[in-house]
């Protein structure tokens, strides 16, 4: 039924993304763009598992931004995720909180024609309160703005090395080590659809992670599908909708793990 609200109201986002006002100030928030200055609220429900367990998932995100005396731009973020997770093997379910994450970027304009914009990012993400095998990661890395050969498409190429720390009594005792190394690969590409800032993202985030232990090098895609778009005229007031892939090779192959898709709707709010 919720999954089946989601669609509908992604046939709605995709009629608010015809609307046009040329007239928009430049300063106005404009969330295609990860570049831009903007303080913003954010609100996500949705469903994991599509087509499968079809799990409920909340999430609640704060975000401010700026610009320091020296022209760089800083941009933070903290979320908190919750799930509907399965309890026992009978099928019973608990909501819990799953996750918390803060980013930092920090980003300048640089003498460069094809890479105008370059800066460093910090993600902090805490799993412990759930029974995951990494407890907490840490990533480090570079971000830059690339130009592209359309003027409506933006494309935002970043690399993290990432540290884990893991329950290293997961599954069985030698099943990983306790801490773990890795990078992370991200493409954000951004192609406005309208004047307005309405956009479809398509967003691959790319992890290799060596879990040490028998588990050892576990490679990771989740793919993000999204389509966004202003709902008032001064754009202030935004929804998007999301569509998540996963695959992995935690088997013995590269896989997609279609009971872990998730369809997701997010209102955002811009102050």
């Amino acid at each position: 039924m919720m999954k089946k609200t989601i669609i509908s109201l992604g046939s709605l986002l995709i009629s608010f993304s015809a609307y046009s006002d040329e007239s928009l100030s430049p300063e106005s928030p404009d969330p295609g763009d990860h570049s831009k200055v903007s303080n913003m609220f954010e609100a996500t429900y949705g469903v994991k598992g599509v087509n499968h367990e079809n799990l409920n998932h909340v999430q609640v995100a704060i975000q401010q931004s700026g610009q320091y005396n020296n022209g760089h731009y800083f941009l933070g973020k903290a979320e908190l995720k919750a799930d509907e997770v399965i309890s026992n093997g009978h099928g019973d379910t608990d909501f819990e909180i799953t996750e918390f994450r803060t980013r930092y970027f920090q980003l300048a304009h640089i003498d460069s024609d094809r890479f105008p914009v370059a800066g460093v990012s910090f993600d902090y993400i805490e799993r412990g309160m759930q029974d995951d095998l990494t407890e907490r990661m840490f990533a480090l890395g570079a971000v830059t703005r690339a130009v592209t050969p359309l003027n409506n498409w933006l494309v935002f190429p970043y690399v993290m090395a990432v540290y884990a720390q893991n329950d290293d009594s997961y599954a069985y005792p030698g099943f990983a080590d306790k801490n773990g190394w890795g990078v992370q690969a991200n493409v954000l590409n951004t192609f406005y659809l309208n004047e307005n800032g309405a956009n479809f993202q398509f967003n691959p985030y790319f992890t290799s992670l060596d879990f040490g232990g028998d588990l050892g090098t576990v490679n990771s895609l989740m793919i993000e599908y999204s389509l966004q778009s202003p709902i008032t005229q001064n754009r202030k007031h935004w929804l998007q909708i999301t569509y998540n892939q996963y695959f992995d090779d935690a088997t013995e192959s590269f896989e997609h793990q279609s009971d872990q898709a998730e369809l997701l709707l997010t209102y955002n709010y811009f102050f």
